[in-house]
């Protein structure tokens, strides 16, 4: 199987957006993508407390050529790199609210493994960052990894 990153990427994201949606903690809570929103959002809960919001994003790495030039005179090439899915909740609550909410994303990729377009998906795990001003931040960090033919 092999995908154009345009495919990749469609996918990947559509990997968490579902995730986000059908769970109950994060249901509620904003979801930002790179290419379309970059500020946080400025709502708040019933309390007054600021909402947790999540952010996702893909860095692709070096990839090279998997295979020499065949009759049709295509080569396949492998395509590597991270999802990442940033999570910022109130840094009162932090790393207790981020518990709740980085699973969904991690279990998410951990779930799709290998896909139909033939994205592997690895080594998905959570990272604490820490409190930074006002928000407490964890990422989860997924290596994915898809051959394109061109």
């Amino acid at each position: 199987m092999t995908a154009t990153e345009p495919q990749a990427i469609d996918e990947m994201m559509g990997i968490l957006n579902t995730a986000w949606l059908a769970d109950a903690n994060t249901l509620a809570l904003p979801l930002l993508w790179e290419d379309v929103h970059s500020k946080p959002p400025s709502g708040s809960d019933a309390n007054g407390q600021a909402l947790p919001w999540g952010k996702g994003f893909i860095r692709h790495a070096a990839g090279g050529t998997v295979s020499l030039t065949g009759e049709t005179g295509k080569r396949r090439y492998r395509r590597t790199g991270t999802i990442v899915v940033q999570i910022f909740s109130p840094a009162e609550e932090g790393r207790a609210r981020n518990r709740l909410i980085a699973p969904v994303a991690r279990d998410a990729y951990e779930a799709a493994q290998t896909t139909v377009l033939g994205i592997e998906y690895r080594n998905a795990h959570i990272e604490d960052l820490g409190e930074d001003g006002t928000w407490y931040q964890s990422n989860v960090l997924v290596d994915f990894e898809y051959d394109e033919v061109k």
